[in-house]
């Protein structure tokens, strides 16, 4: 889904399962195979223009999704990416065994969550998620209860 406004954007997940997506470029950049908020991903987009964008993600399972960069590419967040615009928050949700994989060159970072501000998360897991180049599970979290 893409979401264009200008104003505050509130965007709410629950209660769903987000598996085995695919994010690909061959040389460009890759962001959120599974959930992507702020930009462009496969599942759930909200791009925001000149908004403030809130995400929500209560009791939701991401995984093996994989954001895939081909030689010299950028691959972030395989599970969710998160861009400066946006607050990210994961209550009772579970992250694991997604991927943030670039060829040669390139980088794969945040194989789980790849985040530009800090992401709330509330009675969360995020494990077992693997990056190419740094953060297998996380870049830019903050355990919260």
């Amino acid at each position: 889904a893409f979401f264009g406004f200008v104003g505050t954007v509130e965007a709410n997940l629950s209660d769903s399962l987000v598996m085995n997506n695919l994010a690909y470029s061959e040389d460009g950049e890759s962001l959120g195979a599974g959930i992507s908020s702020g930009a462009l991903g496969s599942l759930f987009a909200v791009r925001n223009g000149s908004s403030v964008v809130t995400a929500s993600i209560s009791r939701v399972l991401i995984f093996g999704n994989r954001a895939e960069a081909g030689e010299g590419g950028r691959a972030y967040g395989g599970g969710i990416y998160n861009d400066s615009e946006s607050d990210l928050t994961l209550e009772r949700s579970k992250v694991f065994k997604n991927q943030a994989v670039a060829g040669p060159g390139g980088e794969g970072i945040g194989g789980g969550i790849y985040s530009q501000v800090a992401v709330d998360l509330i009675h969360s897991k995020v494990f077992k998620n693997f990056a190419s180049t740094s953060d297998d599970d996380c870049f830019g979290c903050q355990p919260s209860d």
